[in-house]
């Protein structure tokens, strides 16, 4: 049986969706890390929501390493995944944009 189900409307996986309640999966992978990482603090069922898509790809497939609108809030995003593998470059790189920004360094006019 396979456990992942692609919904024909990619967009009813959002919250407020027809399909965006997490699922039995989601329950079990929580549990297993926090076997793995007994700190990580559990939600309870009333407090329980997800944000998911069904593919992180920007649309000409770079991705996005950057800061946001919101003051303290970066994103490394849009990798679909094929990042994985250069995860320690990547945080290395998020390390530094961060360090910078937060210095008050304008990383659109002096990358």
């Amino acid at each position: 049986a396979s456990f992942h189900r692609y919904p024909e409307d990619p967009e009813s996986v959002y919250p407020g969706g027809a399909e965006s309640s997490l699922t039995e999966q989601w329950t079990n992978q929580v549990y297993r890390a926090a076997l793995r990482m007994p700190t990580l603090p559990l939600p309870d069922s009333a407090n329980t929501q997800g944000v998911v898509a069904c593919y992180d790809v920007s649309d000409d497939w770079t991705p996005i390493y950057d800061g946001s609108a919101l003051p303290g809030y970066y994103m490394a995003i849009g990798t679909s995944g094929n990042q994985f593998k250069n995860c320690g470059v990547a945080g290395r790189l998020m390390r530094e944009l961060i360090t910078a920004r937060e210095a008050g360094q304008d990383l659109d006019a002096h990358p």
